[in-house]
């Protein structure tokens, strides 16, 4: 990777990927290998002191194949004082990985034959971030649309889980960020942050060989609504943390006639480090589930209740 600059705000970036892949276990069939190598142009543009661009053009050459050449253009404009709007759009292209073609083990096998991916993305949004003497605000708001020819989903079929090619998905959503940090004292801080996800991915096109039932349905496994939410207290070296986590129901067939229950998930953390010159020592605790609460995040695989984990991490500066 190297990088050009034009004028003082202005940069390209070029770089070439090579990306070569051989399977030693017995989780594959035979010795299967791949090379791929991509070529990506990304010329960086700042105007004024208000608006950012940042575009880029790839290219991948994958077992000996040149693929589509794929591009995307991403700009934020701070329209007053610490306010911004973002947008982005991309053409996308993806080949299935290596786990995707071949995997052949654990309650799992790859497809050979998939398709490659390809479509498009764009979302815009909104945000601010406010500095002051104690208090450090921010928060962003996105809205997204993604069209997918090809999507590669994994699926169960009966035992083991596959992956197959949706002919047509188009997903919308909405992303929503929160942070707040407020200095009590300057020695002690306290924080709250909030992530919002709605996500709607249907299936608008089938296949040749796929049910009439599975249009304008929602995506196994992909719920409708996602939150995290974390508040905490650091104290010098000392930090507690306490995390709430909601997901909402997940389809487990393509029709969506049968589905995993949402769920609530609450956590307790905490961490202290010592910090010396030559190497930062820390200690940390954590109690997952406190509520024991019984969840699914897969049909038929129960996830653990109340459990516990202590840990000890030594950075040698």
């Amino acid at each position: 990777m190297t990088t050009i600059r034009l004028l003082k705000n202005q940069k390209i970036i070029l770089g070439v990927n090579n990306n070569y892949t051989k399977s030693i276990s017995e989780n594959f069939n035979n010795t299967p290998t791949v090379n791929s190598t991509a070529f990506y142009l990304s010329p960086n543009f700042t105007i004024g002191k208000k608006l950012s661009i940042i575009t880029s053009i790839r290219e991948e050459l994958y077992k000996e194949k040149w693929k589509p050449i794929t591009y995307s253009i991403n700009g934020k404009f701070n329209f007053y004082k610490n306010y911004y709007f973002t947008a982005s759009f991309s053409k996308n292209y993806r080949t299935p990985n290596f786990n995707d073609l071949y995997w052949a083990g654990n309650a799992a096998k790859g497809n050979p034959n998939l398709e490659d991916e390809y479509g498009f993305s764009k979302d815009v949004g909104m945000g601010f971030k406010t500095l002051a003497k104690k208090l450090v605000l921010s928060s962003n708001l996105s809205f997204y649309l993604t069209d997918i020819n090809n999507q590669i989903i994994w699926s169960p079929k009966g035992q083991n889980w596959s992956p197959d090619n949706m002919k047509l998905v188009k997903t919308k959503g909405v992303e929503f960020l929160f942070s707040l940090k407020y200095n009590i004292k300057k020695t002690l801080q306290a924080y709250y942050n909030l992530t919002y996800a709605y996500t709607d991915a249907m299936v608008k096109e089938k296949g040749p060989n796929e049910s009439e039932d599975i249009l304008n349905k929602q995506l196994i496994y992909i719920p409708y609504y996602q939150s995290n939410n974390s508040v905490g207290l650091i104290y010098k070296t000392l930090s507690l943390d306490i995390n709430f986590q909601y997901v909402d129901y997940q389809f487990t067939r393509p029709d969506n006639l049968d589905w995993i229950q949402p769920y609530f998930l609450t956590d307790i953390a905490t961490q202290y480090i010592i910090k010396q010159k030559k190497y930062d020592l820390s200690f940390s605790g954590r109690i997952n589930n406190i509520f024991n609460v019984t969840y699914e995040v897969r049909q038929w695989y129960p996830m653990p209740r109340m459990n516990y984990e202590l840990g000890i991490k030594l950075i040698i500066k």
